[in-house]
């Protein structure tokens, strides 16, 4: 009895091996569900003998769903001295070779009784019988799975056949060297887990060849529930969001062949919507799913092209009802899990905004770096040449889910360099311009945006001993890439991905005035601001997954007001001027009606009159407060040295 996993990785090792004077009195066991495997040879090789004659035979028995794998060669007893009887109730993968001595016997689906199988191998051979008992699952491969012998299905037993994109439909599946026999109340069945379902509509598949002959009835139709493997909700014939209005299958014995027709025309978008209601998924996500499912099944069944095909394999991996990829932290969703529910949002437009943001984060920066060069001229001493500066930046920020919007978590890193000078001792003038990268993770489903921003800007001010006036105007563009994970979590075998690159533009002005008062100890700078910032995301089509979506050029406006103050001191020290200083900012948006919006379609659907539906998330602008802690070193040697942290909130959205 053999209760604990087996696992060896040497070149051509065995995982159980019983040389040429082993000798059984009793079956080589494996129980409670345990794992024997070579991954670079054969599982178990037996070379020994067992005790003759016994009724019935006894040999390897595979007990409770335990499993035998290996690279080639599952099991090999093609030098044992006698026969033996192999019983499988779990998973054998890879082949089964015997030695082709009278008695030889495996019994898949059984323990007892009618159980559990599944076979993943190209060939058994030297085996006089092969018999079925419960639900046995063969993996359909790239070539025709032989076997020896002749085949048994026994009394209301099961066979499952899983086609994959892998499987080679234009020879049989299964050559069977013996004859077949189907018992009372058999059942063929098929199971498609491949990404396009156009590989097996409309086309006769020869599940079984059988040299021997075939006899017998047997029902032909497709997996309705979850036997060993995964299988596609798309060929369920009952308990799906997707129904047909032809009939699903049609086949059964040919002479001495067992072959399947599946001829479908495809409806149920409602029940898919529904679904996804029951999940929690908001209105405006649910008018996006329907457009979706509905172009989908029906664009199937007028052309069952493969673009289509893959469409509806994607919508049909999600699985049938409540069920579907757990953990997820979705703002939508309970977290037991809906499957269609959780496929809906990965197939809509996230319209959490991040890159708008990052756009226009470059520009606050920037404004808030000629804010500080304004105040350094204003207090120089006198009027210099021309200064050159330069500032690196890093920045980490989250944003909360909010509804049914995902929030992300962003971290940049960029640059600004500029020139400036006073004139006069009363008026400022330079220019400056910036680089940041941006990379964005957006929560839920691993989606990620990257934004490269390259923003030019010019600035001046006014100012005397008491006041100040500033104003500033910018010029940006923005390199987007996006990636959108649609159906990974769901087992589609499909592309997965929707990636698309694009471009933004953005250009604004920002004006402010103050004025100083002296309080001895600390000097205090309240001001106040108006910042105009316009934004326009080009359109652009997502390409890679069959929900690839073609998404509407969108702009934007963006206007703050803005009241605050600075608290600063200088101190002369030996070396320079230390100036310290807190500022505390507050921003109302002056147009809350500004939101995030991405109205879209499938890429797809390129016809006459294609459709749009639209996804909305936050405000662009909402109130901001801002808090930023500076301190500034004026060198002798004319070298100006500046640091500061900042903290910043705009609504759930929080930066450092």
């Amino acid at each position: 009895y053999i209760r604990k996993n087996i696992t060896v990785a040497g070149e051509n090792a065995y995982a159980i091996y019983a040389d040429g004077n082993t000798f059984f009195n009793n079956n080589i066991n494996l129980e409670k569900g345990i794992n024997i495997i070579s991954e670079n040879g054969t599982a178990i090789k037996i070379d020994g003998s067992f005790k003759q004659p016994t009724v019935p035979n006894i040999g390897i028995s595979i007990k409770d769903g335990s499993t035998v794998k290996g690279r080639e060669n599952a099991i090999d007893f093609s030098e044992a001295k006698t026969a033996l009887r192999i019983d499988v109730n779990g998973n054998v993968h890879g082949n089964i070779v015997g030695n082709g001595q009278e008695g030889n016997k495996i019994n898949f689906a059984y323990q007892g009784g009618a159980q559990q199988g599944l076979f993943d191998g190209y060939i058994i051979s030297g085996v006089e019988k092969i018999d079925n008992w419960g639900n046995l699952s063969i993996i359909a491969k790239d070539k025709t799975i032989f076997w020896s012998g002749d085949f048994n299905n026994k009394k209301n037993a099961i066979l499952d056949f899983k086609i994959g994109n892998s499987t080679n439909l234009n020879t049989p599946i299964l050559l069977i060297e013996g004859k077949t026999v189907f018992n009372t109340g058999s059942k063929a069945l098929f199971s498609y887990v491949g990404s396009n379902i156009n590989d097996i509509v409309n086309k006769d598949i020869i599940l079984i060849q059988s040299n021997g002959g075939m006899s017998g009835t047997v029902e032909v139709g497709q997996n309705g529930g979850n036997a060993v493997s995964d299988l596609s909700p798309l060929l369920k014939q009952t308990d799906s969001w997707i129904t047909t209005t032809d009939p699903v299958v049609n086949g059964g014995l040919q002479g001495n062949q067992l072959v399947v027709r599946y001829g479908v025309n495809y409806e149920g978008g409602d029940n898919f919507v529904n679904i996804a209601k029951q999940g929690g998924i908001s209105e405006q996500r649910l008018q996006a799913a329907s457009y979706i499912v509905n172009y989908a099944l029906s664009e199937y069944n007028k052309t069952q092209s493969v673009q289509n095909g893959e469409l509806l394999a994607l919508l049909t991996s999600a699985g049938n009802s409540n069920t579907g990829a757990d953990g997820v932290n979705s703002p939508g969703v309970d977290n037991s899990g809906n499957g269609i529910a959780r496929l809906v949002e990965q197939l809509t437009p996230n319209a959490e905004g991040s890159e708008v943001r990052a756009a226009l984060r470059v520009v606050d920066k920037m404004r808030d770096q000629a804010n500080n060069r304004s105040f350094y001229l204003r207090h120089q001493e006198a009027a210099t040449p021309w200064n050159l500066w330069a500032q690196t930046l890093y920045t980490h920020a989250r944003q909360d889910n909010v509804t049914d919007i995902f929030g992300y978590q962003t971290n940049a890193y960029g640059i600004n360099i500029g020139m400036d000078r006073r004139f006069r001792d009363e008026a400022l003038f330079g220019v400056a311009f910036g680089y940041q990268n941006s990379h964005i993770n957006i929560n839920g489903y691993g989606n990620t945006k990257d934004v490269n921003s390259y923003e030019a800007m010019a600035y001046t001010g006014w100012f005397n001993e008491r006041y100040f006036i500033n104003g500033n105007v910018n010029m940006g563009y923005n390199k987007n890439s996006s990636t959108r994970n649609i159906g990974s979590l769901n087992g589609y075998q499909g592309n997965t991905k929707a990636e698309a690159d694009y471009n933004s533009l953005q250009m604004g002005y920002q004006a402010s005035a103050g004025m100083t008062f002296d309080l001895d100890i600390v000097k205090l700078q309240p001001r106040v601001e108006y910042n105009y910032q316009w934004l326009r995301v080009e359109d652009y089509v997502e390409s890679g997954s069959p929900a690839s979506l073609e998404v509407d050029r969108q702009s934007y406006s963006v206007k703050h007001l803005g009241a605050g103050f600075t608290a600063f001191n200088t101190y002369d020290l030996a070396f320079g001027k230390l100036t310290p200083s807190l500022s505390l900012m507050g921003y109302r948006d002056l147009d809350d009606s500004e939101v995030i919006t991405e109205t879209a379609g499938l890429a797809m659907d390129q016809g006459k009159g294609k459709g749009r539906f639209t996804i909305t998330g936050d405000s662009i602008g909402n109130n901001i407060f801002e808090a930023t802690l500076k301190s500034s070193l004026a060198l002798k040697n004319n070298i100006n040295l500046d640091g500061n942290v900042n903290y910043y909130k705009r609504a759930g959205y929080n930066e450092g």
